[in-house]
């Protein structure tokens, strides 16, 4: 038994909320998430900074230092004084040879270089004492310097790029370093501070979230809340003068025009219901009568020709009528052969007075779920185009696999025409009427959820019908 439309309606409204919900938990979860991610990676940006600087802060400190012991340690050379720094962690070295093998190994190689770690987390930041005199390709204490190191040592195969030097300051700082023993009480520092950051972050986001959805959500509230065809008026006027008041405005003036519309929709429905229907009826039941009067050939050519006119017309209106209908079709289960037995009735004197067989093979326990008398009209107009273009051979109606299949052995589709011809308008050559029979099929087969298939050749059409099982 179906549903009743009241039943459906709340169904489908309230699954239409749990979908809303669900949307709106997924955009407030996409806010937040935004404004964590950016504060995560702001905080994590700027702790990495704090570090560099500290370090660069720390090293300054070092190489300040040591350039005051280097003017000291120029004047005691230059005097002739012994050379003797003041800070006690800084050493001088007179030759390279002299440096610590942490330092000496990779001074050769990075001449450059003013900072070298050792052995045992050992920490050397060095500086050059230098005469003036560069050693690149330039003479130096009497020794050529391109390729030989300075007082005639080789100078491992490579240029020494430094200036010729005096000596060599080194500050041992290992013991000195305030950064390296204290980055771990940083680094648990700043992860405190975005932790919080980041707490106070998700309650801002939230609250701002949930400030941005509101009004949607009370938009969304009024549309759900709409029952029938009571669209909603004067509901923009609740809103903001914001992005969302001048939506939920035009929302209004949209909702206005789709009101009038349906206002003249329903006019049309009645007038064709009451207009062109009884004045259809009157004329079939004149054709009838005709048709029972001696006529000439012609004249019963004409009767005929007037009768399939008037036929496709009301099954034109029937098409219009049952489509203009608001909402879900109610289905309800129906045999499959009663319908076609019926239809093929109706339109039997299509094929009257025609060489051809029709063949019906459906089990009579074929069942479908679907709304009958929409369904009837999708036959219809299938049968009536299979019986009206099939002058001889054989017509087939069977069922299989849920599927109902019209086969005739008429004039085919052209194929050309076979791509579009569920669009309004499509007519073959010999057609009569106005190319909107197979359109209308294909919009309630769509309407009643039937999936329809076509075949077509030159030895004849095939329609298919699928529906759903169960």
């Amino acid at each position: 038994m179906a549903r009743s439309r009241g039943s459906h309606a709340y169904a489908k409204n309230h699954s239409t909320g749990r979908k809303e919900a669900v949307m709106f938990t997924q955009i407030r979860s996409q806010i937040m998430a935004y404004c964590i991610g950016l504060v995560l990676f702001i905080s994590l940006l700027f702790g990495a900074l704090s570090f560099l600087f500290t370090y660069y802060v720390e090293d300054s400190l070092f190489s300040r230092l040591l350039e005051q012991e280097k003017l000291l340690v120029a004047q005691q050379i230059d005097s002739g004084e012994a050379v003797n720094p003041q800070l006690n962690f800084v050493r001088y070295y007179p030759s390279i040879e002299q440096l610590p093998s942490a330092i000496s190994e990779v001074l050769k190689v990075e001449p450059e270089r003013i900072e070298f770690t050792g052995r045992n987390q050992q920490h050397y930041h060095l500086v050059t004492l230098a005469n003036g005199t560069q050693a690149n390709g330039t003479q130096a204490n009497g020794t050529q310097a391109n390729g030989t190191q300075a007082n005639g040592t080789q100078a491992n195969g490579t240029q020494a790029n430094r200036v010729q030097a005096k000596g060599f300051l080194v500050a041992e700082v290992s013991e000195l370093l305030i950064v390296r023993n204290i980055k771990g009480g940083i680094a648990k520092t700043q992860g405190v501070f975005i932790a919080i950051v980041i707490a106070f972050t998700l309650w801002l986001a939230w609250s701002l979230a949930k400030r941005i959805i509101r009004p949607i959500e009370q938009l969304n509230q009024v549309l759900v809340q709409v029952k029938g065809d009571e669209l909603p008026t004067g509901f923009a006027k609740q809103f903001k003068q914001d992005e969302i008041g001048l939506f939920a405005q035009q929302l209004e003036l949209a909702i206005a025009r789709v009101r009038s519309f349906i206002a003249r929709e329903q006019h049309f429905t009645r007038d064709v219901s009451h207009e062109l229907r009884t004045p259809i009826a009157i004329s079939q039941g004149a054709v009838t009568v005709l048709k029972d009067t001696p006529l000439s050939d012609e004249q019963t050519a004409i009767i005929e020709r007037i009768a399939k006119a008037q036929q496709q017309m009301q099954l034109c209106i029937e098409s219009l009528l049952m489509l203009a209908r608001e909402g879900e079709l109610a289905h309800e289960a129906s045999r499959v052969l009663p319908l076609v037995e019926s239809t093929v009735v109706e339109h039997h004197q299509l094929i009257d007075n025609k060489p051809i067989e029709l063949m019906i093979n459906i089990p009579s326990d074929a069942t479908i779920q679907t709304h009958p008398q929409a369904f009837r009209i999708v036959l219809s107009n299938l049968i009536s185009n299979a019986f009206q273009h099939t002058q001889q051979g054989e017509i087939t109606i069977d069922w299989h696999d849920f599927k109902l299949r019209i086969s005739d052995g008429g004039e085919g589709i052209n194929e050309a025409l076979l791509p579009k011809v569920f669009e309004t308008g499509t007519k073959g050559e010999q057609s009569q009427g106005f190319g909107i029979g197979l359109s209308l099929v294909k919009r309630l087969c769509d309407h009643l959820g039937i999936n329809i298939h076509i075949e077509s050749s030159a030895l004849g059409t095939a329609i298919s019908l699928g529906f759903k099982q169960g």
